[in-house]
């Protein structure tokens, strides 16, 4: 689409009302980066509407909610449906806690063998209630807990781990959880596993792993928390396939469910995620404001890693609005809770801002250093899509400078590199066309920047800006 769409086409694009091909031109018209067509759109997207500026009218009576540790909290469902009481939660939870030691001891876990008798009772389809505590369900939590505390440091021990959690979940009916129950074990060990794919660069898998954990939803028990994680969950995946529109569409649905349950905190989270997602759909300055909005709605005591996510994003975001002076003003403030709050990954990307913020004025030595050690740090932590990444930034930076000769070789490096992981839609056409201008030696440092600037707009991770499904 080379015009500027008519406002009858936006209006009915923001609506979603158009067919799939047309939509997908407009999509792509506004993550070119068009301020005036972002500006039409903005006022009439969906999510607008349903911000936290509206008063909230529950239509049901607030849900009291049961205290739960960091993890629970997190995750919104740390055992699905199942709810233990008295002395069987004391001894599952010891014993998770036990296998969580042994994993972060650097321990391998193992599939216990399967049961020579399984319980009666689950194979009717209903749990006994004087069922001895779960032999296996603490291997599965413990699984799926640890491999959410690799998710700044070690992507691929997360995808190991969530994967092993999979293994596990069929098997839980062997300690005398219901079908239902187990199904919803199944969801939630998908689940996990898709968002682990995606933090690992792994991002058809993601797709695939998430549309496995929701039929597994559709024979569980109808808990209600369960669907809201799997929706952050699918959000995130939608939105590191540049799917943003349908990113919106889920999370403007958990926004209203929390609403509804009068979940202040979580509705403000949900907000924060769309927040950043409308600034990768090139549309900023809407995107800060829907996540000021958020950061205002949440509990900080209740989830401070979330609140300390969304602050590095915003800095992020004022980067992309040309906000320097208030940018590196939130920056020095908040630096060092910053690094003291973060994993690995998240800290490097905190230098990789810090890169972006100094080229944005001027400062281009100060940033080809930043650029420089955040990219060494992410080949070493094994992230290899925010390394070739960084290194177009690196790239159009030492262009600027005059030092082709430096530059050339880390574009055939993030070439190659890209190449290698997958790459759809306004990515893909950002690579073709970033090879072929190479080839032909004719990139200029405007192109150069264009096409790093859809490459990270199609690679909604936790590396540039926090999703609120990690929270992470």
């Amino acid at each position: 689409m080379t015009n500027h769409p008519s406002p009858e086409l936006l209006r009915r694009f923001a609506l979603g009302e158009l067919p799939a091909s047309d939509a997908n031109a407009v999509a792509a018209h506004l993550m070119h980066g068009c301020a005036r067509c972002g500006a039409e759109v903005e006022p009439l997207l969906p999510l607008m509407a349903a911000s936290a500026s509206a008063p909230a009218v529950p239509a049901e009576p607030a849900v009291a909610h049961e205290p739960m540790d960091s993890y629970d909290r997190a995750i919104e469902a740390a055992v699905a449906s199942v709810r233990l009481h008295g002395t069987a939660a004391v001894r599952v939870r010891k014993r998770t806690h036990q296998i969580l030691a042994e994993l972060r001891a650097g321990d391998t876990p193992q599939l216990p063998p399967p049961s020579p008798r399984p319980e009666a009772a689950a194979a009717a389809g209903k749990a006994s209630p004087s069922r001895p505590s779960p032999k296996l369900f603490p291997l599965f939590d413990a699984a799926l807990r640890y491999s959410w505390e690799l998710r700044g440091d070690d992507p691929r021990r997360m995808i190991e781990l969530a994967r092993f959690a999979t293994r596990i979940a069929p098997t839980l009916g062997e300690d005398g959880y219901t079908p239902a129950q187990v199904a919803d074990f199944q969801a939630r060990a998908w689940g996990e596993l898709g968002n682990a794919y995606r933090v690992g660069d792994e991002l058809a898998r993601a797709e695939e792993a998430m549309t496995t954990a929701f039929e597994h939803l559709e024979r569980g028990t109808g808990d209600e928390m369960l669907l809201a994680r799997l929706l952050s969950l699918q959000a995130s995946v939608l939105g590191s396939r540049s799917r943003f529109r349908a990113a919106l569409e889920v999370l403007s649905r958990l926004h209203a469910m929390h609403q509804r349950r009068g979940d202040r905190h979580h509705a403000g989270r949900a907000l924060i995620q769309a927040g950043s997602f409308l600034a990768y759909w090139a549309m900023p300055e809407a995107g800060l404001r829907l996540m000021s909005e958020g950061m205002a709605m949440i509990d900080t005591d209740l989830d401070p890693v979330l609140y300390l996510n969304a602050l590095m994003s915003r800095i992020d975001i004022l980067v992309d609005c040309r906000h320097f002076q208030e940018a590196g003003d939130q920056l020095r403030q908040h630096r060092s809770r910053l690094l003291a709050g973060q994993g690995l990954i998240q800290r490097v990307t905190l230098k990789a801002i810090e890169g972006r913020l100094e080229a944005g004025l001027g400062n281009l030595e100060r940033a080809a250093r930043a650029f420089t050690t955040a990219r060494r740090r992410y080949l070493k932590a094994g992230a290899r899509r925010r390394a070739a990444l960084i290194s177009l930034e690196l790239a159009g930076v030492r262009m600027r400078q005059g030092r082709f000769d430096e530059a050339n070789p880390l574009i055939e490096e993030s070439i190659e590199q890209l190449a290698a992981i997958e790459a759809a839609g306004e990515a893909l056409s950002a690579l073709k066309l970033l090879r072929t201008s190479h080839q032909m030696s004719t990139l200029t440092t405007g192109e150069l920047q264009d096409a790093a600037d859809a490459l990270r707009r199609s690679t909604v991770l936790g590396s540039r800006r926090m999703s609120a499904a990690d929270t992470r």
